[in-house]
């Protein structure tokens, strides 16, 4: 079985677990000791594996050791978050919706803490936006698809299918219907909005950074954007992350954390962008679709980044067409 199998099917049974813990001290405690599993192997295989020269990456000693220490702080703060009271200290950062002592929430909250570091740890390791670049293999319709996969099992799983919700009801709870007229509409309209937006943010970005730091920042992203070559693919990248993203951020996260933290953790877990201004668009762009997933539901922003991300990624497509022919 490929590893991811094996890494998403214990996580569900973390879930899983989670959700059955009321009333059941044995399996709290059975539920604590796989989390300590898990920090330890989030350790070993961000921290450890790295310092040791262990595969086939070599990586430099003082990226190593910075991995390390983030990787044991990472753990430290999942440690933590293990505590009720430490997490009735965070009550102020989220709404009324959060309960310190809510195990299903905890669970929430550290595999968000895992995300994050994840998303960070791989950033150090590969040497920031140039060794990610240099390391980029493209964009296909396989890691796509298990992305999200993989996005709507942690959320199904998680809103407490099938232990505490029956499928009707989890689609309930993450706000999955079809839409109305109105919401096709308005999800048109802050679609188009964002797209306004991201241009004039574009070009600001553009005009006030110079050239060479311009074009380091927006690597990623550009190598990103020209795996693209298809009006097809674009389709189909845009729905996927569109469906999957929504139904874990805005369907399963934001009625618990709230808007803000939700749009902030969002950005976080976009690391093509890394401290860019573009980190500023993307906490902006999720502020939109909260907004569309707390005024409406779950499916119109689906429906709103779906037409946000193809409109990019189709304009993107032309203009790469336009240059060939004016070229030519």
């Amino acid at each position: 079985m490929p590893p991811t199998l094996l890494i998403i099917g214990f996580l569900c049974m973390i879930l899983v677990i989670a959700n059955r813990t009321d009333g059941a001290p044995a399996m709290r405690r059975g539920l604590y000791t796989f989390l300590t599993l898990t920090n330890l192997g989030f350790l070993f295989a961000f921290g450890v594996v790295p310092l040791l020269d262990i595969g086939k990456v070599h990586y430099p000693r003082p990226v190593a050791i910075l991995a390390l220490s983030a990787s044991a702080l990472v753990c430290c703060l999942c440690f933590g978050l293990l505590l009720e009271r430490v997490r009735i200290s965070l009550r102020r950062l989220f709404p009324p919706t959060y309960n310190p002592a809510s195990i299903p929430q905890m669970i929430a909250m550290i595999f968000c803490v895992y995300l994050v570091a994840q998303t960070a740890l791989e950033f150090i390791l590969a040497g920031g936006l140039t060794g990610l670049a240099e390391n980029f293999s493209g964009v296909n319709v396989e890691s796509i698809g298990t992305q999200l996969a993989i996005w709507i099992v942690i959320a199904f799983f998680g809103v407490g299918f099938p232990v505490r919700r029956s499928f009707p009801a989890a689609l309930a709870r993450l706000g999955l219907r079809a839409p109305t007229i109105e919401e096709l509409v308005i999800a048109w309209v802050v679609a188009i909005g964002l797209v306004i937006m991201a241009f004039m943010v574009g070009a600001l970005w553009t005009t006030l950074t110079p050239r060479d730091i311009l074009d380091q920042q927006t690597q990623v992203s550009r190598l990103i954007s020209l795996s693209v070559d298809n009006l097809t693919f674009a389709f189909i990248i845009a729905l996927a992350a569109a469906v999957g993203e929504e139904i874990a951020f805005r369907g399963a996260l934001q009625p618990i954390f709230g808007l803000w933290p939700t749009a902030i953790f969002f950005a976080l877990t976009h690391i093509q962008y890394a401290l860019t201004p573009a980190t500023l668009l993307i906490i902006v762009v999720g502020l939109g679709l909260g907004w569309v997933r707390k005024r409406y539901n779950t499916t119109a922003s689906i429906l709103t980044h779906f037409m946000y991300n193809f409109a990019l990624l189709s304009l993107s497509i032309y203009a790469r067409y336009l240059q060939d022919v004016l070229t030519r």
